[in-house]
């Protein structure tokens, strides 16, 4: 109950609560850290940090007049602080305890949206009070800023996923590799034999590369020319006259209608059966299906919403299969009508299945062949998007009159898809097909991204050949 009241509550008045709690947790951070951190002083690890930031502060060049192990960030973070508050040991403190203000309040927003306002609050002042600075020197370490930056890059991702702000995932990446870079540059300036440093870095990530694209082959590159679908089920895609194809997309169409009454909508008439219990009946989702044809028949895992469905959709996909860990990871932010067959697609990869195409036929079928309605739904509407789609091209005239014999439901759920993807057109939707086309290509499908249109040849083979 307590959830469902913050939810309903006002936008502006959730914000100033944040703000609030913001405050707090800045506050007391800020101010135990400061009060710890002003007693005593570590000679050694204190003076590392002073003397490069108060050297810098005054004019010095960072690795040509002076030298540090800790990365070029933290020493210009503490010239700030020394630059606005003074030659003092204390400055470099003070902007510890900023740095740690700011760790706390993150620490708060990245929590709040994992476990709620509660239990990010308590974890937020827990962290100050847990903290070494009670028996033990408080060091100004570049560790802070880390850390600061760290949590950043994961609140800045988090709102991606709420608002799909592109730049918030740039900072996010930024964040993320900015100690890295840092450190890298500091090598490379600082260090004897630079060329020689430079090549060995060059070197590391080719060979980082090239190892993971060699442990892609083995797991996965291997299936693009093993025994197909087709050699293994003795089905195959054949072509059929334009009688043959409208009689199966009307066929289609009358079976969509008949299973949209079935199906929770909500007040637009669309498509509302919960994702949860969509993911929750995937592991029978096949038991239809591999009554007909036994070679499906390979264990499956359960397949997983990936954590940035956001930025999946940015680049056109509703699903991947990950060969290094043989899950299938779903795009659960599209509209959820698609989301049982695309499930069902993913995990036909699961079965050494490397054919997007026949991917495509095997997961429609899986899903039009299941005891769920949900799932029958949805395999008989992406058949009837691939079937129409072909026949619109042979005869537009009997499109328009299959088209116009769906019920609402189904148009509402047709437009509904639509609009959601017609968010994302632009250049990055266009280069990530470019670069996934590509990789069709080179792995041996010759029509690269088009070949997901030959599922309606399967289709046909299987209803006028294997049914017949």
């Amino acid at each position: 109950m307590k959830n469902k009241k913050e939810k309903a509550m006002p936008k502006h008045e959730t914000r100033g609560r944040d703000a609030a709690l913001c405050a707090l947790i800045a506050a007391v951070t800020f101010a135990l850290t400061l009060y710890f951190g002003l007693y005593g002083c570590d000679p050694h690890h204190d003076g590392v940090m002073f003397e490069a930031a108060l050297k810098v502060a005054h004019g010095a060049v960072l690795f040509r007049d002076t030298f540090t192990q800790y990365g070029a960030l933290a020493v210009w973070y503490d010239a700030l602080f020394i630059r606005l508050f003074g030659d003092s040991m204390a400055s470099i403190q003070i902007a510890a305890a900023v740095g740690m203000a700011g760790c706390g309040v993150l620490l708060y927003t990245v929590g709040k949206k994992l476990t709620g306002r509660t239990m990010a609050l308590i974890s937020a002042l827990l962290a100050p009070a847990l903290s070494y600075m009670y028996f033990w020197h408080l060091h100004p370490w570049s560790s802070i800023p880390a850390l600061f930056f760290q949590l950043l890059a994961c609140e800045c991702m988090m709102q991606f996923e709420q608002d799909g702000k592109y730049y918030k995932l740039a900072l996010a990446g930024l964040c993320a590799a900015l100690f890295y870079l840092a450190w890298q540059v500091r090598c490379l300036i600082a260090r004897p034999r630079k060329r020689l440093r430079v090549c060995r870095v060059l070197l590391t990530v080719l060979c980082a590369l090239l190892s993971v694209y060699a442990g892609f082959c083995l797991m996965w590159g291997v299936f693009y020319g093993a025994d197909s679908f087709q050699d293994k089920s003795g089905l195959t895609a054949r072509g059929g006259t334009a009688v043959d194809l409208t009689t199966l997309t009307r066929q289609y169409a009358e079976e969509l209608s008949a299973l949209s009454d079935q199906v929770a909508r909500d007040e637009n008439g669309c498509f509302a059966v919960s994702r949860r219990d969509i993911f929750a009946f995937a592991p029978h989702a096949y038991d239809g299906l591999v009554q007909e044809f036994d070679c499906l028949s390979l264990p499956r895992t359960a397949p997983k919403a990936f954590v940035s469905s956001r930025a999946m959709s940015a680049l056109d996909f509703t699903g991947f299969y990950f060969p290094f860990t043989g899950e299938a990871n779903l795009n659960d932010e599209c509209p959820a009508a698609y989301l049982p067959m695309t499930i069902c697609h993913e995990l036909a990869h699961q079965q050494g299945i490397a054919s997007e195409q026949e991917c495509n036929f095997v997961g429609i079928m899986a899903a039009a062949l299941s005891a769920d309605p949900a799932y029958r739904y949805s395999g008989y509407l992406l058949g009837y998007v691939h079937l129409s789609n072909a026949l619109y091209r042979v005869d537009a005239e009997a499109w328009q009159a299959i088209r116009d014999s769906l019920p609402d439901t189904v148009r509402a759920d047709l437009r509904q898809n639509s609009a959601y993807w017609a968010q994302f057109s632009g250049p990055v939707r266009t280069v990530s097909n470019k670069v996934y086309d590509g990789f069709l290509k080179s792995n041996g499908v010759s029509s690269g991204i088009q070949s997901y249109g030959t599922v309606v040849d399967l289709l046909l083979a299987y209803h006028y050949d294997s049914q017949s």
